[in-house]
């Protein structure tokens, strides 16, 4: 296994995050960085460090498609959590399916929910994002969001 060189003191920090999530205190983090610069990497090696150990882990990722797939990354979360097809809620008000996800989530807490490449979203899963940003401290669940900040 490859170790993860450099990003001690980043990983600390998300690793003292997770810790918080277990006593509920639930956080949006947010990991920025050119492309190549190891983003997804620190994430695996936080899931490795805090998945199992009483700590659900959940992931969804963007596409680097011409055209996005609505809520992808969020649908993934919510089928992961065993909340079944987000699709399938059959509503389109943001907060009902943002509500949706937040309690599938809030179910299998303390959790740690993964959205990678988030630089390729849709702007529906941009919009619901910051929705759950907003309410994600109610619960013991970290939302990790990776982007490109170049």
């Amino acid at each position: 296994m490859e170790r993860l060189l450099e990003r001690e003191d980043e990983l600390a920090r998300l690793v003292e995050i997770v810790d918080a999530a277990r006593d509920g205190r639930g956080a949006l983090t947010l990991v920025a960085g050119e492309a190549g610069i190891g983003k997804t990497s620190l994430v695996r090696e936080l899931r490795d460090r805090v998945a199992g150990d009483a700590v659900a882990f959940f992931a969804g990722a963007c596409e680097p498609l011409s055209v996005p797939a609505p809520l992808g990354p969020l649908r993934e979360l919510f089928e992961a959590a065993d909340g079944g097809d987000l699709l399938a809620l059959g509503s389109e008000d943001r907060l009902t399916v943002a509500r949706a996800l937040l309690d599938a989530l809030g179910r299998r807490a303390p959790a740690l929910a993964v959205i990678e490449d988030v630089h390729w979203a849709d702007p529906l899963t941009l919009e619901l994002t910051r929705v759950l940003a907003r309410r994600i401290e109610e619960l013991g669940v970290v939302m990790a969001v990776t982007y490109r900040d170049d």
